[in-house]
């Protein structure tokens, strides 16, 4: 034990050290993750703007960085991420790279700014270590390139709480001017952006409470909170008439959005051939469609999100994805008809749907008692982050109906879990077994995460295997077995989809960049150099089906012979079971 706390102290001594350690923390993320490739829409969001900023004049970049996207999105700080990291290197791994830094970068603020509220260098290095093993929270966006605004805008957000803190110690007006750029450019990189104005106010109303600073201080950072939000409205409005699109889009018709969801269930391999008396029919929403994006703001949702992310913040989201693999192993070895599969599926989906919604009652019935129980066992300088965790829950289950991009809520849930553990070690026996218990079920589901290549926390296996190799890898096979850029060509396949979440992709989009130099001689780039953004997205809009893959060589002759016409040539590319591209060619 001697050794250990001399250790930690070590740690602790120096910025420097602290720094170190958080990176070694980190390198096993680093090492798992460095060659996940693209990913669903890395292809278009990434791949695509990419290709853009090759065949743009300098003139037109700028203004496809300042451009609203079309679902209402005004981020011209995540383009010029995005543009300033392609030009230096255009590599997706360095991109990975600086993506994974930055949230290195964040854990290390944590402990920065728990310094300076606490004054315990302990309290903030366990902060800025849970923080980073938060992989249930933040991996989505840590793993999947496009989704990196969530972290970026976490780094920045927490840079401008920092420079807040600053600010009611010293009452510096320059530190005025950080705060305002530093929350300006989160709100600009993505929507989790505006976490970091209800999260400073959150800090002031508490300091204002504790009488630690003035009303007029208070007054001056939530003016400069109002006029940053004030100037994503107006840019919005300029843009698009609208004043904060994107929050209008997501509070859109129930109707409607439950009518997508059951579209996307239709889809489903296995829905074909359902039995017609399903009791679930199309009046419900089954479990997994009430966590998705689209699910409409019924209580129901609300309370299965309450327990979904509840699970995530402790890591817990692991032991659903164990069932969920053991599941799906029983059905392709004990089921064999389509019907008896949906109705399987329909069986679990719908016990999970009340396990799930137990779960987040039981949550919101025993929230009060927790929060009582913690309060009582932590320090005053704690109820900020305990109070920014609080309003952080609630803006990302009722306001934005997202808890993908809840990445900075897991920045409070360390602090106030780091003081509450190690305030239990420091107390009597019975205390001290519930805190070392606790910090040792968060270190350990962490531990089981990295030594699962966090394959139960995200969509993609990061790890090669027999049947599930990267489905990037699948589309550089594609690519290389056509061997050009191809502007017509889409790329489906149910065996990739069912397992990694896709429902096929635009080639013209795919192999873009890989044929880039091909695609920059055509009469197509040249067209669209000095078009928008949104217009160049279009160019993947499919014209004629040329090339499909799917399971089996006979699927392939089946697609043919459903689509192509007497007398023409067939040349089409499928994918086995073994993920191996082979080529079909004959006439039909």
């Amino acid at each position: 034990m001697s050794h250990l706390n001399a250790t930690i102290e070590f740690i602790v001594s120096k910025n420097r050290t602290v720094f170190i350690f958080l990176l070694f923390v980190n390198l096993p993320l680093i090492i798992f993750t460095w060659n996940t490739g693209n990913w669903s829409d890395d292809y278009q969001l990434l791949n695509l703007y990419f290709t853009k900023q090759s065949i743009s004049p300098f003139s037109r970049i700028v203004l496809d960085i300042i451009e609203t996207r079309v679902d209402g999105h005004f981020i011209p700080a995540y383009y010029f991420i995005n543009t300033l990291i392609y030009k230096i290197y255009p590599s997706l791994q360095f991109f990975h790279f600086i993506i994974v830094l930055c949230h290195i970068g964040t854990a290390f603020m944590v402990f920065m700014i728990v310094v300076h509220t606490h004054n315990n260098r302990k309290v903030a290095l366990l902060s800025g270590v849970l923080f980073s093993l938060s992989y249930c929270v933040c991996i989505k966006a840590l793993a999947w390139n496009c989704f990196h605004s969530h972290v970026t805008n976490t780094f920045t957000g927490v840079i401008a709480l920092y420079f807040a803190l600053q600010y009611f110690k010293h009452e510096r007006r320059i530190y005025l001017l950080y705060i305002f750029l530093f929350v300006i450019f989160s709100i600009h990189n993505m929507e989790s952006g505006f976490a970091w104005p209800v999260v400073i106010g959150v800090f002031v109303l508490f300091e204002l409470l504790r009488k630690r600073i003035s009303i007029q201080v208070g007054s001056g950072l939530i003016l400069i909170m109002m006029l940053a939000v004030s100037v994503y409205g107006l840019g919005t409005f300029c843009f698009t008439g609208k004043a904060f699109p994107v929050f209008f889009n997501r509070a859109q018709n129930t109707d409607a959005l439950k009518e997508k969801l059951v579209d996307l269930r239709e889809q489903d391999p296995d829905y074909e051939g359902h039995v017609a008396d399903d009791s679930n029919g199309k009046k419900s929403l089954l479990t997994n469609e009430m966590r998705s994006t689209y699910a409409p703001r019924t209580l129901s949702v609300l309370v299965v999100r309450t327990g979904d992310l509840m699970m995530r913040l402790v890591n817990l989201s692991i032991v659903e994805s164990r069932f969920r693999t053991y599941f799906k192993s029983y059905m392709q070895d004990s089921l064999t008809t389509v019907q008896e599969r949906w109705l399987f599926k329909q069986k679990i989906k719908r016990i999970a749907k009340y396990v799930f919604v137990v779960i987040g009652l039981s949550v919101l019935i025993a929230a009060p008692f927790l929060i009582y129980f913690i309060i009582r066992n932590i320090i005053p300088e704690t109820y900020s982050y305990l109070g920014a965790f609080v309003a952080l829950f609630i803006v990302f289950v009722f306001v934005f109906n997202r808890i993908d991009i809840a990445n900075s809520i897991a920045i409070f849930s360390s602090v106030f879990l780091s003081d509450f553990i190690l305030r239990l070690v420091s107390k009597g026996k019975r205390f001290k077994k519930i805190g070392l218990t606790l910090l040792v079920f968060l270190l350990f589901m962490a531990l089981v995460n990295i030594l699962n290549g966090f394959n139960d926390v995200y969509q993609a296996s990061f790890q090669p295997k027999k049947y599930l190799r990267l489905h990037h890898r699948v589309f550089q096979d594609i690519n290389r077995t056509i061997g050009h850029y191809t502007e017509s060509a889409i790329v489906f396949h149910p065996f990739v989809r069912n397992h990694y979440w896709i429902d096929g992709g635009d080639l013209g989009s795919l192999n873009i960049r890989m044929f880039q130099e091909d695609f920059m001689k055509t009469k197509l780039a040249k067209t669209y150099s000095s078009r928008s953004w949104d217009d160049f997205c279009d160019v993947t809009k499919i014209q004629s089906i040329k090339i499909v893959t799917v399971n089996t060589e006979a699927e392939a002759i089946k697609h043919v012979v459903n689509n192509v016409k007497m007398g023409e040539k067939a040349n089409y590319l499928y994918v086995d079971k073994d993920l191996n591209v082979k080529r079909l060619q004959f006439k039909y």
